[in-house]
């Protein structure tokens, strides 16, 4: 699905490999809700959430379906970069990799697979959250089925906000971070960075 602020549209592809990916347009100013609408209209076993900046490669691909045949529940991929970057980027994005997924042991929302059971017994993305969707989930899937799966290949990311906040906003989420831990969802600086209204339920 698309990740910047305009009408969301959520791609799924369709039961049959042989027919061409299905496309179903909704207009939803709000990630989780559009998401969540996304998965609603499938009626596959495996959801695989993917930001429209995001480059699954075809092996992170077949690693997802490998996974998939042999009972994964939830999983990821760590993120690269496929555009340019500044330097401040390609040295914190293995940290943030570190920090995020094995840490926090949260799914990126950018490649975020789930067994549509799970999806469906957490209750989707919820809506009523100021921090991201992504993590919301994942803290409830995490409770219920424990940490993610973390596939072999990574998935590659464009710089868009790190080249649209830069690194005095950055270095102040992270400082946010420390100083309030999850608390810091619901300052006005996170919510803006998450997209702003685009994430209030309408």
């Amino acid at each position: 699905m698309t990740n910047p602020p305009v009408s969301r549209r959520t791609f799924w592809p369709a039961p049959r490999w042989s027919r061409l990916p299905q496309v179903v347009g909704i207009h939803r100013y709000n990630i989780a809700a559009a998401r969540n609408d996304g998965a609603a209209a499938t009626t596959g076993r495996l959801l695989v959430f993917v930001n429209a900046d995001r480059r699954p490669s075809y092996e992170l691909v077949c690693g997802t379906l490998d996974a998939a045949s042999q009972g994964l529940i939830w999983g990821t991929a760590l993120a690269t970069l496929w555009d340019a970057h500044p330097w401040w980027v390609r040295v914190g994005l293995p940290l943030f990799n570190w920090y995020y997924v094995r840490r926090r042991r949260c799914a990126y929302g950018f490649y975020f697979v789930v067994t549509r059971e799970a999806f469906d017994r957490a209750g989707g993305f919820s809506t009523e959250t100021s921090e991201g969707e992504d993590m919301a989930l994942s803290k409830e899937l995490l409770v219920e089925y424990g940490p993610p799966q973390v596939f072999q290949s990574p998935v590659a990311t464009s710089a868009r906000k790190a080249s649209e906040f830069g690194l005095a906003y950055h270095l102040k989420m992270v400082w946010l971070g420390i100083r309030h831990g999850d608390a810091m969802n619901a300052h006005p600086s996170i919510a803006d960075y998450r997209d702003g209204e685009l994430r209030s339920p309408h």
